[in-house]
């Protein structure tokens, strides 16, 4: 929460997904700033731990589809009772210590959350920890103490993961160096009685450009979609789409022969539907992107023209979240664009390929927003959009 970029992916993060509960860990943030990110994502309540200095703090937010009381915290952890209907569980939000001397602070505070309740139980958090080397990819293997002590403690307590689809590493550092470290340190275990209560539940890691860790998302139950009717609503960012007077003209002229209120109910059902495909085209774009960037997080290491495509898809994504509709897919196929162009010369042999920067790319970007006069020629990418803040490759 102490990087200003990091709400607004969050928001972006709860309406896709419409999550019942959230642990937020290493939030750098206080209570009160907590209080303020909770109110503007709509959850009934929240319960969080300082942090101290720069470091650690520790949120649990949970809305009003679930009851949660508080059983425990710690700057380590915050343990809760959770009650959905007639099912009650224990669910822990944990965080491990980072410096490695102290590790054993943290698997010592694991067993004890182990025995203190006889209800079914899941931890879901930040371990720092990884249970076996194949959980990292980097130069140095793990060492082999910690990985002996940390499988001890989580076998102590008789918990087991629930298995991760999506990219297997939660965590990274040193992105386009020879230094690149990849681990999953996020994870979810649960007892045996949790696991027997939710057979079906499915773990899965999420895409967040704005930090190092990949979000992960716990589904307990499958669930039943069912489709209702839904009224018309006219949507304010329609106005900026090209086709919109084109699309309005058409189906008006189309309906000619109809009474008048059924020729606006037929008009207004039209634009629903192209509304619809302008939504889930913007829609689609994002989650291409996003398919992108979890193909090339297999791909990065050393090699330049990778650790430049994931920058750029970065950015691109950056700007995506605050743009709709033809605007922003114009945008990202401009730059991505761009970004091939390069790479292609490249392959060819060209040594004077300019390199892909986000100062390139907002450059681009200036010069095609103010030839639409979308922009001031005194206004910049940084200033309209919110771009730059908390992205560590802006210069």
């Amino acid at each position: 929460m102490g990087n200003q970029a990091t709400v607004p992916t969050l928001c972006e993060l709860v309406r896709a997904h419409k999550p019942d509960v959230i642990f937020l860990s290493e939030t750098l943030a206080s209570s009160a700033r907590l209080e303020e990110v909770h109110v503007m994502l709509n959850f009934a309540n929240c319960f969080s731990v300082n942090c101290i200095g720069r470091s650690g703090g520790l949120a649990f937010l949970s809305n009003n589809k679930v009851a949660c009381s508080l059983l425990s915290y710690s700057q380590n952890h915050i343990d809760m009772g959770v009650s959905v209907g007639s099912s009650r569980s224990r669910i822990t939000g944990y965080y491990g210590h980072l410096e490695r001397h102290r590790r054993h602070l943290s698997w010592n505070l694991l067993k004890h959350l182990s025995c203190v309740h006889s209800l079914s139980w899941s931890i879901i958090g930040d371990f720092n920890d990884i249970l076996h080397n194949n959980e990292k990819r980097g130069r140095v293997l793990h060492p082999l103490h910690l990985l002996r002590g940390f499988r001890d403690a989580v076998n102590s307590c008789g918990i087991w993961d629930v298995e991760l689809t999506g990219y297997p590493f939660t965590w990274s550092r040193g992105r386009g160096s020879s230094n690149f470290v990849e681990e999953r340190l996020d994870r979810v275990m649960g007892n045996a009685l949790w696991h027997e209560m939710f057979p079906s539940a499915s773990l899965s890691s999420l895409v967040a450009p704005t930090s190092d860790h990949c979000p992960i998302l716990l589904d307990m139950a499958p669930i039943v979609v069912c489709r209702r009717f839904k009224s018309f609503r006219f949507e304010n960012k329609w106005l900026e789409e090209r086709d919109l007077p084109k699309v309005v003209r058409r189906s008006w002229q189309g309906f000619r022969d109809f009474e008048v209120d059924k020729r606006l109910l037929a008009t207004s059902e039209t634009m629903d539907v192209w509304g619809n495909h302008v939504h889930y085209a913007f829609k689609n774009n994002k989650k291409d992107l996003e398919s992108i960037i979890k193909s090339l997080q297999v791909a990065v290491d050393v090699e330049m023209v990778a650790h430049e495509a994931v920058l750029t898809t970065y950015f691109m994504l950056s700007i995506l979240e605050q743009l709709d509709g033809e605007k922003a897919v114009e945008f990202a196929m401009i730059v991505w664009r761009l970004w091939k162009d390069r790479n292609c010369r490249v392959r060819a042999g060209g040594t004077t390929a300019p390199r892909i920067t986000v100062g390139l790319a907002r450059k681009y970007w200036s010069e095609w927003d103010v030839s639409r006069g979308s922009l001031g020629p005194s206004q910049s990418i940084r200033s309209s959009c919110g771009c730059g803040i908390g992205l560590p490759w802006v210069s």
